[in-house]
């Protein structure tokens, strides 16, 4: 094969060049892709963890046992308190996210909220019978900002997955 004249680049180093800087135009949207897969995996995780302990919660609420030496609103307050441990200790704390509630008041306070959607036409006091609603709203942080153009995240960063359970009060 005869030399190459001194100064020019043989077509076969020319070739490599190009495929590592086309290489380099595919990985980086390739990784961010799958960074992404990985993002929404771990808020189908969490948001699955959330509808369990709303299920949780709120079968808690309907066999909570009514104490007839309380007012119905005593009983209302400690179904709330009981609902709340039921759902604070079903949520998996290896999950990273913030949940906050309490029963600061019968419905409930901050990412917790317990309602009788029926309370106006069910009757007798000890709810027998009556539906309870139990809402959840637990906090899953963003590990990549840019998915966060596409959901609904607070400015914290952070995505609010929201699950809402009804049964009837047994």
């Amino acid at each position: 094969m005869p030399a190459s004249p001194a100064g020019s680049i043989r077509p076969r180093d020319r070739e490599h060049g190009q495929a590592m800087v086309e290489f380099a135009a595919v990985l980086l949207p390739l990784i961010l892709v799958l960074v992404g897969i990985i993002q929404f995996g771990f808020l189908f995780s969490a948001y699955v963890g959330v509808s369990n302990s709303a299920r949780e919660a709120a079968r808690m609420g309907t066999i909570y046992e009514f104490d007839t030496n309380l007012t119905p609103g005593q009983n209302d307050s400690a179904r709330c308190a009981a609902v709340l441990q039921a759902a604070d200790q079903s949520l998996d704390p290896a999950v990273p996210g913030t949940f906050s509630g309490s029963c600061a008041t019968v419905s409930g306070g901050g990412d917790f909220a317990i309602a009788y959607p029926d309370s106006g036409t069910c009757t007798g006091s000890s709810r027998t019978g009556c539906l309870v609603r139990v809402t959840l709203t637990y906090r899953q942080p963003l590990f990549v900002p840019l998915v966060g153009t596409f959901l609904s995240s607070d400015g914290t960063g952070q995505v609010p997955l929201r699950a809402t359970v009804t049964m009837v009060i047994n």
